[in-house]
């Protein structure tokens, strides 16, 4: 089993945390974005959001310069959605979706169903295609801002970063 060639053909949405409150915007498959109005734009994958958004022109072209960097703060607030769609073939072998690193916290969506769930940017994330038919898919990988996955996430006063090491 494999998907043909590596992934290619990625979209891009973008939408404000706050936006996506108020909407109570929670899409699935590429079609729910679409319809959404979202902005898409054509992404590279593996890639970077601050790099598609400066050669989209929603920042500045060079977030290096200056001040720039300050009005590139907005997207830190931003919910992503990749999608793109993938053929899954029989090869004889076990076939496997492979992401070398999602920042941070993403769910997986194929078909529309919950496929998966990341919550660590510097490892690769691989899963089994197991039990997807043959054929044509589309994943959707919705990935949380690190800003605001963290709300939720419980922690002890006086928690420090490397506290154990600190002892």
């Amino acid at each position: 089993m494999i998907i043909k060639n590596k992934l290619e053909g990625w979209k891009l949405a973008v939408m404000a945390h706050d936006d996506v409150t108020e909407k109570a915007f929670d899409p699935k498959t590429s079609r729910e974005i679409l319809m959404s109005g979202c902005k898409l734009i054509n992404a590279t994958v593996p890639g970077n959001i601050e790099l598609e958004l400066m050669k989209d022109g929603t920042i500045p072209e060079d977030i290096y310069f200056g001040e720039n960097i300050l009005k590139a703060q907005d997207v830190e607030d931003m919910h992503m959605w990749y999608f793109t769609e993938f053929e899954y073939e029989d090869n004889g072998k076990d076939g496997f979706l492979l992401f070398e690193g999602i920042d941070t916290a993403a769910d997986i969506y194929i078909d529309g169903e919950h496929f998966a769930f990341t919550e660590n940017m510097l490892i690769a994330h691989e899963f089994s295609l197991g039990n997807i038919a043959y054929g044509k898919h589309e994943v959707v990988v919705h990935i949380t801002p690190a800003s605001v996955y963290v709300r939720d996430i419980p922690y002890e006063a006086q928690n420090y970063s490397l506290s154990k090491y600190n002892a």
